[in-house]
């Protein structure tokens, strides 16, 4: 199955519910007109913190259990799958049918993706990656498709 058809897949099974769309896009649209876009990053980051401290992962003694038991949490949260492999000095996360939200006004496409990094950098730091940190090596190119990053020292 490719990217593009799993994440097609979790959004068949699971969605938004409706009382949020309206709320999450005026909410997000009135933030990105209130701050610069370096700052609602940052914001957004701290929010994923929050996020994997309320929601802790259990040690694990492999990066395929780590998998499974992120897989199991986004679940939880209906907040897509991802897929976690090494890479050289770094881990490199590939994260599909994260929640989205459509924006029709000044925040960008991928405004979630700093929670992302947020959440990850959390987990990943939680269980031994002290001063590591989750960053987007790649964006997509349409919501449908997942957005990569790289967890790690960063440069």
């Amino acid at each position: 199955m490719t990217d593009v058809q799993s994440s097609l897949h979790y959004y068949g099974q699971r969605s938004c519910a409706e009382q949020w769309r309206a709320f999450l896009t005026e909410m997000i649209a009135e933030f990105y007109d209130q701050v610069e876009n370096p700052a609602a990053e940052d914001f957004l980051f701290r929010v994923g913190t929050r996020v994997a401290r309320a929601l802790p992962l259990p040690d694990c003694t492999s990066l395929q259990e780590l998998v499974a038991e992120i897989n199991r949490a986004l679940w939880q949260m209906d907040w897509g799958w991802t897929e976690i492999e090494e890479s050289g000095a770094h881990l490199r996360v590939v994260h599909g049918a994260y929640p989205i939200v459509p924006m029709y006004q000044n925040a960008p496409d991928t405004w979630f993706v700093p929670v992302l990094e947020g959440l990850y950098t959390e987990w990943l730091n939680a269980l031994g990656g002290r001063g590591l940190r989750a960053r987007r090596a790649e964006l997509p190119d349409s919501p449908y498709k997942p957005v990569v990053m790289l967890y790690g020292r960063q440069s």
